[in-house]
């Protein structure tokens, strides 16, 4: 799965161009370092990879879509953000929602809201809505506090929790698994040395992503495909570059990075990310801010503070030549005086919109990256997301700190 990428440096970037040249002789010794986190057998290497799991997640996705008009995930962080940006590929959360035809309506409930549980609640028939609790540490506050409250709702009006409900924690006696056994729901092993925000690519991520009809596998090889240059020690990788630009930005003051995705199924993506990088970079006073956008929406929210405001981003712009064929109608638009709209399709409004946002940026002083995904697919995410670890990975060892406590 090719992703292209494309780095602007905007007028007066000298001192970033010089530090981007500095931070990419550092290269070698930190991909040799994430390569022997890699040979260490860490889990976040080897789940692109790894194929003998996927009948057990497709099993347990089964399950929860078998009888089910409604799929209730219970989980929060890490344990929600990279199963949403999975589903979004199948429509889940954008206008498109109505078309996970024949396929259980998906609410993941993350925040802990009462009003919203009840309203929610209030609309689901318990005799045909199934639910999914995941926490690593089997304690989180929130998502058990969530589950007692809908397992009651649900038993109270007659529903087997054994067959209405699964749950995905790490093994041990913890308050989750002990709930599980209470009730002779499935159980699926979260892995110990997986930390939550690096877990897309594992059960958590994939059984949502298997009910909402994903091809899981696809994820999984696109990963493969982003993770295969770290064997090799490529420092032209597109992830190994990005940590330079990243080191390089934050060296001359950049300190808040943006993603901003020109597409509705990449938002999503966007706050998977935002916690990837915060939680794994944020520490010892070191780090930057990590900031969501979506486009074309947030040119009307966001654009004025990125043009003409501090200069203290880096802003990464991703864009998709993939969409389907609607257009806008040539009579109609020149009626109203609108001839350049035309025939022209969506898809080439939003890309000439988000390359006019580059060039603006850049004539502004801006430093810019722009990545490309032809087609926005299950490779291409397992792709993007796997850039994106390794890019967060490759950047911690720059900064020296830990990508993996907190």
């Amino acid at each position: 799965m090719s992703i292209d990428v494309s780095i602007r440096l905007g007028t007066g970037d000298a001192a970033i161009a010089a530090e981007y040249t500095r931070v990419r002789e550092q290269l070698p010794q930190a991909l040799r370092a994430v390569q022997v986190l890699a040979e260490q057998g860490l889990p976040h290497f080897k789940l692109p990879s790894q194929t003998g799991d996927l009948a057990d997640i497709a099993a347990l996705a089964g399950g929860l879509t078998d009888g089910a008009k409604d799929l209730v995930i219970l989980g929060i962080g890490g344990s929600s953000l990279g199963a949403k940006a999975l589903c979004q590929l199948a429509g889940w959360g954008t206008p498109a929602q109505p078309s996970l035809k024949d396929r259980p309506h998906l609410h993941f409930v993350e925040n802990l809201d009462g009003r919203s549980l009840a309203g929610l609640l209030s609309g689901l028939d318990p005799a045909a809505t199934k639910v999914l609790a995941v926490s690593k540490s089997g304690s989180t506050t929130e998502t058990l506090a969530q589950l007692l409250i809908v397992a009651a709702w649900a038993s109270a009006r007659g529903a087997d929790l054994a067959r209405h409900c699964a749950v995905i924690a790490e093994p041990g006696n913890n308050a989750l698994r002990q709930w599980a056994q209470m009730t002779g729901c499935p159980v699926m092993d979260h892995d110990p040395a997986l930390g939550g925000r690096y877990s897309v690519l594992s059960c958590v991520g994939l059984v949502p992503s298997a009910v909402a009809g994903l091809d899981i596998r696809a994820i999984r090889h696109g990963a493969a495909q982003a993770l295969a240059p770290l064997l090799a020690l490529d420092e032209g990788s597109s992830w190994a570059q990005g940590a330079a630009l990243n080191m390089a930005a934050m060296a001359c003051g950049r300190s808040q990075s943006v993603l901003w995705a020109y597409a509705d199924r990449l938002e999503k993506l966007t706050l998977w990310w935002r916690q990837l990088w915060g939680e794994s970079l944020g520490k010892q006073g070191k780090g930057s801010t990590p900031i969501n956008a979506l486009g074309p929406v947030d040119q009307h929210s966001q654009l004025q503070l990125y043009l003409d405001g501090p200069n203290d981003k880096l802003i990464t712009i991703i864009t998709t030549q993939d969409g389907d064929d609607l257009a806008v109608p040539a009579d109609a638009a020149g009626r109203i005086g609108q001839s350049l709209l035309g025939g022209r399709t969506v898809a080439e409004i939003v890309n000439a919109q988000a390359r006019a946002t580059a060039e603006a940026l850049v004539r502004a002083g801006r430093t810019v990256r722009v990545i490309h995904v032809p087609r926005l697919g299950e490779q291409a995410m397992g792709a993007l997301m796997m850039h994106f670890i390794l890019e967060t990975l490759v950047t911690a060892q720059l900064l020296g700190v830990d990508p993996f406590d907190q």
